[in-house]
């Protein structure tokens, strides 16, 4: 038994799958992947140029679609 006399819970792994390229899930988190790059690499070369706000948005997107694409995958 661990320290503290808490009981250990064997959480049982999902089995993993391969994304669905064609899935809607995976689609939107392959554009937000691009237009988050496509900031990134623009604000690498003209930092003045590039809108903070729709960076932040461009990476929140990407981690939405994420979230989506796991879950679909069954690993959420």
């Amino acid at each position: 038994m661990p320290r503290g006399g808490e009981e250990v819970t064997k959480v049982e792994k999902t089995p993993e799958r391969e994304p669905d390229l064609d899935s809607e899930e995976f689609q939107a988190l392959a554009s937000a992947v691009r237009t988050y790059s496509r900031l990134v690499a623009q604000s690498r070369a003209k930092p003045i140029n590039t809108d903070p706000v729709a960076l932040l948005r461009a990476l929140s997107d990407v981690g939405e679609a994420s979230v989506a694409v796991v879950r679909r995958a069954g690993a959420l």
